[in-house]
């Protein structure tokens, strides 16, 4: 089961609660209007991305009232109003697949929370999980290592499995599959994103194809380093400083699930990107990842993104190979650009004057996918890049720290797997 709950701030993947105005519908012991907000969403199955209509959402409402709960129309959209503010339970169930529950979906009065659910199929095991016993006179567990030896909050680092033999190797961390290909040294590694909110340690899920059925699990805990995220006073134009309307907070939701959509499609894309990725500007960074993000005095989102130096004009190069998942021009991005690497990873582009490339191109890294700009929601011309691993938001810079990988530290003895 993967549940993931995004805080839409379109394009632009930030962590932001945006307000909003939905029909009421009629509760006993409804909340009044202004201390109640409103949840939007899509359900969908993770494997296939396919939308899941019919599926049963529910959230616990104001105390002695029975529970808001709303069906997925055939887009796998539901809405949910008069949510009394405060964290909730939302819990999602479907015919053929398995019942999710998200514990903590924070609602706001007066606000539109939006969020995306993605299903299993019931009785699909996990990722990785063991299906049986070592057989008798199996060699000993191949070496799992790692880099970063402690990955920071919101980056991707690299993790290796020292086996030669011709087993095929998956696994899965953050609710997200890893992809393992064979390395220079024969061994099989894969990319891995660490969530921003990751707390203490991240548990990775390995397995491999064995001869007798079946994979050998194993479980990993990997420590995790704190990152040190500051807030941002910026100052940007009234009309993008301001709480929006029902309409724009309804386009942005749209917004937000087709740079999602991108990202879900992209698990199932053949690796296209190679070794060596390549920066999209070569300005300076002018502001980092993660940090918090407040607009004319009032703080509204987290900055999912890097943003780089450059004028009017100035190119803007694919990280690395892919293919052009989505061109558009969104309301806080501006336009945009979303290349799917496949494996999972995919870059975005934002906030470009003119665009260079259509939807299908396949683009080399290097490429030039656009020109800098200073549309959407901005102070000035840059370019804000994205980096996502499936449905999670990690630096961009982390790319680079991964591309070259040094042998990272055993940890098949005292290291946490087992």
């Amino acid at each position: 089961m993967l549940i993931r709950s995004l805080y839409v701030a379109g394009a632009l993947g930030a962590l932001s609660h945006l307000a909003g105005r939905a029909a009421a519908q009629t509760h006993e012991a409804a909340p009044p209007p202004d201390s109640a907000g409103t949840i939007i969403g899509w359900v969908s199955e993770r494997a296939t991305c396919e939308p899941v209509a019919g599926a049963l959402v529910s959230v616990r409402g104001a105390p002695g009232a029975r529970p808001l709960d709303a069906t997925a129309d055939s887009a796998g959209r539901f809405t949910l109003t008069r949510v009394p503010a405060g964290e909730h339970a939302l819990r999602v169930r479907a015919a053929s697949l398995a019942p999710a529950e998200l514990p903590a979906v924070e609602v706001q009065p007066g606000e539109l929370t939006d969020v995306l659910v993605e299903l299993d199929r019931a009785g699909t095991p996990p990722i990785g999980s063991s299906a049986g016993r070592r057989a008798a006179g199996d060699s000993a567990a191949p070496r799992i290592t790692w880099f970063p030896e402690r990955p920071k909050q919101g980056t991707l680092f690299r993790i290796t499995i020292a086996d030669s033999s011709s087993r095929a190797w998956t696994g899965s961390v953050a609710g997200e599959a890893l992809h393992f290909s064979r390395d220079s040294s024969g061994s099989y590694s894969a990319i891995a994103p660490v969530p921003i909110d990751a707390v203490d340690s991240l548990v990775v899920r390995v397995g491999a194809e064995r001869r007798a059925g079946g994979d050998a699990g194993r479980t990993v805990a990997i420590p995790v380093t704190p990152g040190s995220y500051r807030v941002e006073k910026l100052r940007v134009a009234p009309a993008f400083g301001k709480k929006p309307d029902a309409a724009l907070a309804e386009r942005l939701a749209r917004e937000s699930k087709r740079a999602r959509d991108v990202a879900c499609r992209a698990r199932r894309t053949p690796r296209l990107w190679g070794a060596t990725f390549v920066r999209p500007r070569p300005g300076r960074v002018t502001s980092g990842f993660g940090h918090g993000r407040e607009f004319n005095g009032v703080v509204q989102s987290r900055h999912m993104g890097t943003d780089l130096a450059g004028a009017v004009g100035a190119p803007i190069r694919a990280t690395n190979r892919g293919v052009v998942a989505l061109v558009g021009h969104f309301y806080l991005g501006g336009r945009i650009v979303y290349l799917d690497h496949g494996g999972g990873l995919v870059s975005a582009y934002l906030h470009m004057s003119k665009v260079e490339v259509s939807e299908g191109d396949t683009v080399e890294a290097g490429g030039i996918v656009g020109r800098v700009g200073a549309t959407g929601r901005v102070t000035g011309p840059h370019l804000h890049w994205i980096v996502r691993y499936g449905a999670v938001t990690v630096d961009p810079m982390s790319l680079f720290t991964i591309a070259e990988a040094p042998t990272a530290r055993e940890t098949t003895k005292g290291g946490g797997g087992r």
